[in-house]
């Protein structure tokens, strides 16, 4: 009985170890050509400068960031088509806005979405429950095998 126990209890740990491992992006950072665009912040307040990095834009080139028609920061790439700027929000945004930043000639442009004078809680611990969900089933293996132990002691003291 109790080695039935352990065993399932193995079992299960195997499953969900593999089951649920994350996936990543097939070339391992999720980069797939052209004009791509991150910045450093996408919760802002009006007046705020925030960092845009990226890559794809024309080797030396100039690169731009605007919201709406208004240009709110512009740079230059590297020698392999790297890039990072500061960006100030305009005091008059709000709301969801679009941040497009164009990478300059036949490179194309990427889009992020800032949110504008929406105030938000800090980050304070792991979203994921996953590494509980683990533990929970180890202490209720643990639990069983120990009930299995108690009752094959009971028996022989019979």
């Amino acid at each position: 009985m109790l080695r039935r126990i352990l065993v399932l209890a193995t079992a299960v740990l195997a499953a969900g170890s593999v089951a649920l491992a994350p996936a990543g992006a097939q070339d391992g950072g999720g980069n797939y050509g052209g004009c791509n665009a991150t910045v450093s912040a996408t919760t802002v307040q009006p007046g705020q400068t925030v960092t845009v990095t990226g890559s794809g834009a024309a080797v030396d080139g100039d690169v731009s960031a605007s919201i709406g028609d208004v240009e709110v920061g512009t740079g230059t790439a590297d020698a392999e088509g790297n890039f990072s700027f500061s960006v100030t929000i305009p005091e008059g945004a709000s709301g969801n806005v679009t941040l497009t930043v164009s990478c300059g000639p036949n490179r194309g442009e990427d889009t992020v979405v800032l949110a504008v004078g929406a105030a938000t809680l800090p980050a304070t611990g792991s979203s994921s429950t996953f590494p509980m969900a683990q533990v929970g089933l180890a202490v209720l293996a643990l639990g069983g095998a120990a009930l299995g132990v108690a009752r094959f002691r009971a028996r022989a003291a019979q």
